[in-house]
Order: C-alpha cells, then structure tokens, then sequence
C-alpha cells in the first residue's frame, strides 16, 4: 500500500527533450548542470561529469525550459541551472563541480536576482 500511495502522491519528475545523435532522448531536469553554446553547438554538462552533445539550438532550448525557474540565461552562450550553483562571484557562476560559468554584463543584474531569490526560498 506504501508503495502505490508513494507511486501516486509524489510528482512525475521533470523531463527536458533534446534530440543527440538524431535520435529523442529525455534527459532529467536533476542531472543537468548546464547547456554551452560553443563553435555552433549545444554541450549539456551533466552532474555525473558526462557532456551531451545536443543538435538544437540553445534558443529553442530556453524556450523548452521557459517553465523551470531554476534555469537561468547568464551568458548568450550559457543556459545555468541554479541548484548546481555553488556562489555567486563578480563575473561568474561558480559550479558545484568546480567549473566557472561566466555572466555578461547583459545578463548580470537579472542573474544577480535570479540567484539570490533562488537561495533565499
């Protein structure tokens, strides 16, 4: 009974569509880090290490994520997801897993907000 009322109660998780390698793949919004525009490509960085090459844009992919507060536009080429933001600094993100994720001067105000209403709910 524990089981099904478990299975029941708790909310499906959250799931983001990119198509790697031509095929569909669902990844998890938990294991994503972040998304990298670099030399015409997408990169999602996982929170295992692990990077996806993705074949969409990172417009489109903001688009796909327009409903999920945790995910943060801080660069033209960077797409954050701010669970995985260990601080803020002057210029950038800096990650759980040691890498720095740079913000413009476009986008720091905005991401100054965004990552400190995150931190404080």
């Amino acid at each position: 009974m524990d089981r099904v009322s478990a299975q029941k109660l708790t909310p499906p998780a959250a799931y983001l569509s990119v198509i790697v390698n031509r095929v569909p793949v669902q990844l998890s919004l938990d294991r994503i880090s972040c998304f990298e525009n670099r030399l015409h490509k997408v990169y999602a960085t996982l929170t295992d290490g692990s990077v996806i090459a993705v074949s969409q844009k990172l417009s489109t992919i903001l688009e796909e994520l327009s409903g999920q507060p945790v995910f943060l536009r801080c660069h033209q080429s960077y797409i954050v997801s701010l669970t995985h933001v260990r601080t803020l600094e002057d210029s950038c993100f800096q990650m759980e897993d040691g890498t720095s994720i740079p913000i413009s001067r476009a986008f720091y105000k905005e991401a100054k907000n965004a990552y400190y209403h995150y931190r404080l709910r």
